[in-house]
């Protein structure tokens, strides 16, 4: 499991605060959702501040990923695009935490994964 966290150059956690559609009608670009979030943990990422912006890709045939929940926590593993904002999506590991409890899915993957990443490197909120 943590050499698949080396593929990631941020993994943390935290709170949707706000997030919307941005339509590319282009064609060239897909569209995506640009998810404000208030950053709780951080495992991974020197440069991750309290408060960041995600980038998910809308289509799944483009690593997208549903819209994410406004109040809802989750586990982010992303990538850099600039400062302070980050893509992930379907095809990294991107798990609302809220919806995972309630349904208890996937409980052995979330138990290795928890495992793996053990103590954060700093947290701003519990």
């Amino acid at each position: 499991m943590k050499e698949r966290f080396e593929f990631y150059d941020v993994i943390f956690s935290g709170v949707t605060v706000e997030t919307h559609k941005v339509i590319n009608g282009n064609g060239v670009r897909p569209s995506f959702y640009k998810t404000q979030m208030k950053v709780q943990k951080v495992w991974k990422g020197q440069g991750v501040t309290p408060k960041v912006f995600i980038r998910t890709e809308v289509e799944s045939n483009s690593c997208g990923a549903l819209s994410p929940t406004i109040g809802n926590q989750f586990l982010v593993f992303g990538h850099l695009k600039d400062a302070g904002h980050y893509a992930t999506g379907g095809c990294s590991i991107f798990v609302d935490l809220n919806q995972a409890r309630l349904r208890q899915t996937n409980d052995t993957f979330m138990a290795e994964v928890w495992s793996a990443l053990g103590t954060p490197a700093f947290i701003y909120e519990k």
